[in-house]
């Protein structure tokens, strides 16, 4: 499987199951429709994102976490609109105008992003993608 590292919560049994390699890294990044105001920005941070509706990743994501961490360091209260499984739900909700997505770059591949603006997220969220093998198989 691919997916972001283990979080706290799951339990190591689980983990045990499986060889955990790191496959690449990227930066958060914030999605929005074209036709918002902050679409001419390049840079957004929390402070930009203090009145804007949210589409959130449910709160055992790591991303989510991260975020978390990041909002209430700014101390902004993000204003989550609503809670999605996944980014590419998240980038469907943008697109009909439903709020700001920040997510994983890696789900705009294969043109899941089109006719969205893409901005850089500061501070810097660095997200890990993992490789998940079963354990006790040999993978060079």
């Amino acid at each position: 499987g691919v997916g972001t590292p283990p979080v706290r919560d799951i339990d190591a049994r689980e983990v045990a199951l499986c060889q955990v390699r790191d496959l690449c890294t990227t930066l958060l990044c914030a999605v929005l429709p074209a036709d918002h105001p902050l679409a001419a920005r390049t840079v957004l941070r929390p402070a930009d994102l203090a009145r804007e509706p949210l589409i959130a990743l449910p709160e055992t994501s790591a991303t989510t976490r991260l975020v978390a961490a990041l909002f209430q360091q700014a101390h902004v209260e993000p204003q989550t609109a609503v809670v999605v499984e996944n980014a590419l739900g998240a980038l469907a909700l943008v697109r009909g105008g439903v709020g700001i997505a920040l997510i994983n770059p890696l789900s705009l591949a294969e043109g899941a992003g089109a006719g969205l603006e893409v901005r850089m997220f500061r501070p810097r969220v660095v997200l890990r993608t993992c490789l998940y093998l079963p354990a006790g198989r040999l993978f060079g």
